[in-house]
């Protein structure tokens, strides 16, 4: 004799899922893919870094050339992409001596330079 087998019916109040609410899993883990990606897209083309602050920690006006390029006009500061390979960086200020230096950026590498302003000592002349 054949046995008859009985299929479990669901019950009707028991809906089944949404397409939606199926591929909702789906789409969360393409996102966070999606986000883990462009985040190590950025970090790996964020370029050379270039941050130049006064040693006191104090803004001051002053002009920041790179190269004999201004590339600020305030401190701190800083310079996004700047290109890699030996750099001279000079920043001048009103009354005080203008300060050089030269480094050299490897690829990718961010530096911060704490710079000393040193006032500048102005000769008076004695008239009589």
């Amino acid at each position: 004799m054949r046995e008859i087998t009985q299929r479990t019916l669901p019950a009707p109040w028991r809906k089944r899922p949404s397409a939606t609410r199926r591929a909702l899993p789906w789409i969360v883990g393409v996102a966070v893919l999606g986000v883990a990606g462009f985040a190590a897209w950025f970090a790996l083309l964020s370029g050379r870094r270039l941050s130049v602050e006064a040693s006191d920690g104090k803004e001051h006006e002053a002009s920041v050339l790179v190269d004999g390029v201004e590339r600020c006009r305030a401190l701190p500061c800083t310079i996004d992409d700047i290109a890699a390979g030996a750099r001279r960086v000079r920043v001048t200020s009103d009354g005080f001596v203008p300060t050089e230096i030269t480094l050299t950026l490897a690829e990718r590498e961010r530096r911060h330079l704490a710079v000393t302003l040193k006032a500048q000592v102005r000769e008076r002349s004695e008239s009589k």
